[in-house]
């Protein structure tokens, strides 16, 4: 199937396909889509910008690509995510939904690479492939365009080096490669490099970060507020070992629930990034909201 054949999404001169989740190479998750686990309910809801927000909210008007990106993200009906190997994740109960990105077949689409991966799809469907570039933790960059020309990363201890050894390629399945090759030296670490602090407004796509081993990174998938300025986030993250990534729900803090969900919880985080975040499976410091360079 050809990208022509896909559904897409227009805003401005921007071109977003979103169907890169079919398109990536992953794992199968067996019973992830029909029998057992099955969520018949959660068809009513197909993409992020389809989980309703709380009553007296709307979402925030936007024309930045990335963050219109990340509204048409697909869901899958499934409620259950599952790890790289396709063995189910131990803990069911951290998320809401689980968008619909493969995880690949390696313990590599962690946290902070499931972030650069989803920035990365973004670049690669909207035809900014040259944006597509990011550091390793040694602080070497790692760009697509380079990897497409042939060159490939060569360690000797803390040295890296880019030689050229590959032909050109300019397919998905190579620049698939090269995601899989940067998740392997790439981390928390390295994503604080690639990013600086949020000294304005909080926008879609934005994330928290820890860097560290281990450390954590969870984005900003959409915003919602009220007529008074109040608003309200919605968080997706990816965590170790690898597996899908998902919709967060909202267990330790205030917020709001999904109307017509309203026994999963809140999903809609009330948060303030100048102060301690708190998330199902990490506690973030004051401050540790980043965006991308």
């Amino acid at each position: 199937m050809s990208l022509s054949q896909f559904p897409r999404y227009f805003r401005r001169t921007i071109v977003v396909t979103v169907a890169f989740w079919s398109l990536a190479p992953g794992c199968s998750p067996g019973t992830a889509e029909t029998g057992e686990f099955s969520n018949p309910e959660a068809q009513t809801i197909q993409r992020i910008q389809g989980i309703p927000a709380p009553p007296g909210y709307s979402r925030i008007k936007t024309t930045h690509g990335f963050a219109l990106f990340l509204r048409n993200l697909r869901l899958l009906p499934s409620k259950t995510v599952y790890l790289y190997n396709g063995k189910r994740k131990g803990n069911q109960e951290a998320h809401f939904r689980i968008v619909d990105l493969s995880v690949g077949k390696k313990d590599l689409q962690q946290c902070a690479d499931a972030l650069i991966r989803i920035r990365s799809e973004y670049f690669w469907h909207s035809n900014q492939k040259e944006k597509i570039s990011f550091h390793f933790t040694s602080g070497d960059v790692s760009s697509y365009s380079k990897w497409r020309d042939g060159f490939r990363p060569a360690i000797r201890g803390s040295k890296v080096s880019f030689q050229k050894t590959e032909g050109y390629d300019a397919s998905y399945g190579s620049f698939f490669k090269y995601l899989e090759n940067l998740f392997t030296y790439a981390g928390t670490i390295s994503l604080k490099l690639d990013s600086k602090p949020v000294t304005g407004t909080v926008s879609p796509g934005d994330f928290f970060l820890e860097s560290g081993s281990p450390g954590h990174a969870i984005m900003i998938l959409d915003i919602v507020e009220d007529p008074n300025g109040k608003r309200l986030y919605l968080l997706g993250q990816s965590y170790m070992p690898a597996q899908q990534f998902h919709v967060l729900r909202n267990p330790l803090m205030p917020g709001e629930a999904v109307p017509g969900y309203e026994r999963y919880g809140n999903v809609w985080y009330d948060i303030d990034p100048g102060k301690e975040v708190r998330t199902p499976e990490w506690v973030f410091p004051a401050n540790a909201l980043r965006r991308w360079k």
